[in-house]
């Protein structure tokens, strides 16, 4: 719950922050790039609420099983994210143009890097179903407080400077620290952190993906779960 708080915290502080420290056309166009970019994070949301119960009870059954099935889950999300943050970035400057107008020129450079935060929005979803399921909740809301005071922070040093486009770093320097470079921090979180550095590369998240046995390792779970319950 505390981490879930902090998320909401440096999810909006940047908007505050803009209006405090540079100008309302400013804020209006970094809100207008993160209302785009954040429109797809109901995907992320909904596939992170399906595979984690079936996490949690791999977790139980087998600890090879458990690993298997959060790596491709790793790679799910790292997909998904790439097929959705890839083609918006590229297509940044027409759809800021087709959606606002030439009010609103200069969006682009912010949507183009707030749909990469995207991709560590995925894996933060991914790591923090992971670590849920391991009770490692206290690490889960240290890592999530120090992206939020990081956020805060970069935010005070480049949105006087850069604005719209400064807040839009910060946010994707914070959530990728959140979700991904804290875990080299923690020696029981590390093995994640360099199976995520692997995934990173779309080949190789593809090739553990493999849809085939990711339905076949949820359906194994779920049989085994049925011949516990009995």
């Amino acid at each position: 719950m505390l981490a879930s708080m902090m998320v909401m915290i440096y999810m909006r502080i940047d908007q505050i922050m803009l209006k405090q420290l540079s100008t309302a056309e400013e804020m209006g166009k970094y809100a207008g790039a993160v209302r785009l970019s954040e429109a797809w994070y109901f995907v992320l949301m909904a596939i992170s609420a399906s595979i984690f119960p079936k996490l949690v009870r791999a977790s139980a059954l087998s600890e090879s099983e458990f690993t298997s099935l959060a790596s491709r889950f790793y790679a799910a999300m790292i997909l998904i994210c790439y097929a959705f943050a890839l083609p918006l970035s590229l297509l940044s400057p027409y759809v800021s143009a087709w959606l606002f107008g030439g009010k609103f020129q200069g969006m682009e450079s912010m949507l183009f890097i707030c749909a990469w935060a995207g991709l560590f929005v995925g894996i933060g979803l991914a790591r923090g179903a992971y670590l849920t399921a391991k009770n490692l909740n206290t690490f889960q809301f240290y890592s999530t407080a120090v992206g939020a005071l990081l956020n805060i922070a970069l935010n005070f040093a480049w949105i006087p400077q850069y604005g719209g486009r400064g807040a839009a770093f910060a946010t994707l320097i914070s959530y990728a620290v959140a979700g991904y470079v804290s875990n080299f921090f923690y020696a029981p979180a590390r093995k994640q952190g360099w199976i995520i550095t692997k995934l990173l590369l779309p080949w190789n998240a593809w090739r553990t993906f493999d849809w085939r046995q990711f339905v076949h390792s949820l359906n194994a779970i779920r049989g085994q779960s049925n011949e516990y319950s009995v």
